[in-house]
């Protein structure tokens, strides 16, 4: 897998800090139930946030980095792709768990933009995926902190997200996209675990969840809906 990409201009661009958008650390995580997963048991806390900038840069990253895999390669969003990604967001398939009636194009430039701003914020973000062999947009994959109003909260803890095109369904791509974000996030953000987020009927999200170490956490309430969360840990790569 190869990684290109540019670096945040800093006295020392390989230090990674550890630093939350929230002062307290989060609450001990409850205990959850699922029809299809059995839930594990975790204590885990943070009980130190360390403060060193107003914004929690953590990584040297200012925008995606492109990423090739076997068949995919992961770059950034352009201005060029708001065609792409406002067709994928009006596919039934791709809306079937997330709502009713296709994304707006403008709400999509706005979520455009939103990841755009968020490589610069958070120094990690979202990606554009498109096939190796031809070039041809394939949906997005990223890791996130949307500060989303959910209960119980999980404030500070980075989300998987992906979303694929009808046409890339069923083939691995989603997973094989993941896996090289998640390889990536674990070798440059010093963070213990990730969530993701699913519905819980969204057996097949679940799966690309699960091939990638997740492990079922627990039933939420998102905006008044239930979810599915899950839960993984940074896998370290030991020095060569």
């Amino acid at each position: 897998m190869a990684i290109k990409g540019a670096f945040r201009n800093s006295p020392n661009p390989g230090a990674r800090t550890i630093a939350y958008l929230t002062n307290q650390p989060p609450s001990e995580l409850s205990k959850g139930t699922n029809t299809h997963f059995a839930p594990i048991n975790t204590t885990d806390r943070t009980d130190e946030i360390e403060e060193s900038s107003p914004m929690p840069l953590l990584s040297a990253f200012t925008v995606a980095p492109t990423i090739e895999t076997s068949r995919l390669i992961l770059r950034a969003h352009r201005p060029s792709d708001l065609e792409s990604v406002t067709a994928m967001w009006a596919e039934p398939a791709v809306l079937r768990y997330v709502r009713r009636s296709p994304y707006p194009r403008e709400e999509v430039w706005t979520r455009m933009l939103r990841y755009a701003g968020h490589w610069l914020w958070m120094g990690f973000g979202f990606w554009i995926v498109t096939d190796k062999a031809d070039g041809h947009f394939l949906g997005e994959v990223g890791i996130h902190n949307f500060e989303r109003d959910i209960e119980p909260e999980f404030s500070g803890t980075p989300e998987l997200g992906y979303s694929l095109i009808g046409a890339a369904h069923g083939k691995g791509y989603a997973t094989e996209a993941a896996k090289a974000v998640l390889n990536w996030f674990d070798s440059h953000i010093d963070l213990p675990h990730t969530n993701c987020m699913t519905s819980p009927d969204n057996i097949h999200s679940q799966r690309v969840a699960l091939k990638c170490g997740y492990e079922y956490l627990r039933q939420s309430i998102h905006l008044g809906s239930p979810v599915a969360i899950f839960r993984r840990r940074r896998i370290i790569a030991p020095s060569p």
